[in-house]
């Protein structure tokens, strides 16, 4: 998936870059290729199993583990279209809010460090509590998480945190090179797949909550001079920047909430362990 988003951002640049009136067309093909590699992935991540016959992706909604509701009780058929549809949700969402932050220089690349970072750790408990580690005690069999290769999605995140950091040096301000829809369209995305494949899909509002809240102040309408709605007033942190914060400082505040989203949601994650 990572891959795939990752060209359908490429082909988004491209036509933005080559023609700059067919930015309609470039979101038009950017979003049909999205849903496109999203519903691949979603059937395949629901229907593959490993040796132990666990999917990577679960047909129930998850917080910090499955939760009762879900939509296993829809029949294969049914719950795999209907889990697809939520997957789809939950990809796009994510893809399409980091993309909102990528003009500003760092922004993007350090909140998605401490967020992906989140997963990190996350990742690694899952590891050492699996359910298919031999090591577990019995003691603590009841706690155990029934994740798909956890180990390989801590080593992705690894790899992909590990990546931003060497990319933040050129992406910082003043920046000199960006991510582009290539670069935030896949990230974005592959945020979202490591909350799927974790089994804490909602907390994912938590932890990649800057870009949705970013995103989502977008669409706040600002206000005419006689008191009428004057249409949207664009992201937060540029009309923070037009009221005069500076740039840098803008960045800063928020790579920190990124930094306490991720470590509240890692917080309430081990503390469902503890108390489990």
């Amino acid at each position: 998936m990572l891959i795939g988003l990752g060209i359908v951002g490429a082909v988004a640049d491209i036509i933005t870059a080559r023609q700059r009136s067919s930015r309609t067309l470039g979101r038009l093909i950017k979003g049909c290729g999205q849903l496109i590699v999203v519903v691949v992935f979603g059937v395949l991540s629901l229907t593959l199993t490993d040796a132990h016959g666990v999917a990577p992706a679960s047909l129930d909604v998850s917080l910090l583990r499955d939760l009762p509701a879900g939509f296993a009780g829809l029949g294969v058929v049914a719950g795999v279209v209907a889990a697809t549809a939520w997957i789809c949700v939950l990809v796009g969402g994510m893809a399409n809010a980091a993309t909102t932050v990528e003009d500003f220089d760092g922004l993007a690349v350090g909140a998605l460090i401490f967020s992906i970072g989140a997963f990190v750790l996350i990742g690694f408990w899952q590891t050492v509590q699996s359910c298919t580690n031999p090591a577990l005690r019995s003691l603590l069999a009841h706690k155990c998480y029934p994740v798909t290769d956890p180990a390989g999605l801590t080593e992705m995140a690894v790899v992909l945190v590990s990546a931003l950091v060497g990319f933040l040096w050129w992406n910082t301000y003043p920046t000199r090179v960006r991510l582009g829809e290539t670069g935030t369209t896949a990230l974005g995305g592959a945020l979202a797949g490591l909350a799927i494949f974790a089994r804490t899909e909602l907390l994912l509002v938590l932890v990649g909550g800057l870009f949705l809240f970013l995103a989502a102040t977008r669409m706040v309408p600002g206000i005419g001079r006689h008191g009428s709605a004057a249409g949207p007033r664009g992201p937060l942190h540029r009309n923070l920047e037009s009221a005069g914060w500076a740039r840098m400082t803008v960045i800063v505040r928020f790579w920190i909430s990124a930094g306490l989203a991720g470590a509240t949601g890692f917080g309430i994650f081990y503390a469902d362990w503890v108390v489990r």
